[in-house]
């Protein structure tokens, strides 16, 4: 089972999504992360990572994004969704 968080103030993705999902470093959870951004990809359409999302309008999918965390950063891998509407979709194929 995968848990939606609802994005408040102090999490990066605020002002543009309202629900994330988080995975923390570990084999198991990468593979799972990449299997659910795979998932969206063909539900939602193709999306760019985060940064890029907000950087460059014109790629955005306005239903979801990802971030990829490196070793560097806190290593964290995250599913962002727009709207309940998106969040019940993503709730009916992974809860």
């Amino acid at each position: 089972m995968i848990d939606l968080i609802k994005i408040d103030r102090r999490m990066k993705g605020y002002d543009n999504f309202k629900y994330v999902v988080d995975y923390r470093f570990g084999k198991n959870n990468d593979y799972s992360f990449l299997q659910v951004r795979r998932w969206c990809t063909e539900t939602f359409g193709a999306s760019v990572e985060l940064d890029a999302w907000e950087e460059y309008p014109d790629l955005r999918n306005q239903f979801w994004s990802w971030e990829r965390g490196t070793y560097v950063k806190s290593y964290r891998c995250r599913i962002f969704l727009k709207d309940d509407k998106a969040a019940s979709i993503f709730s009916l194929k992974w809860s």
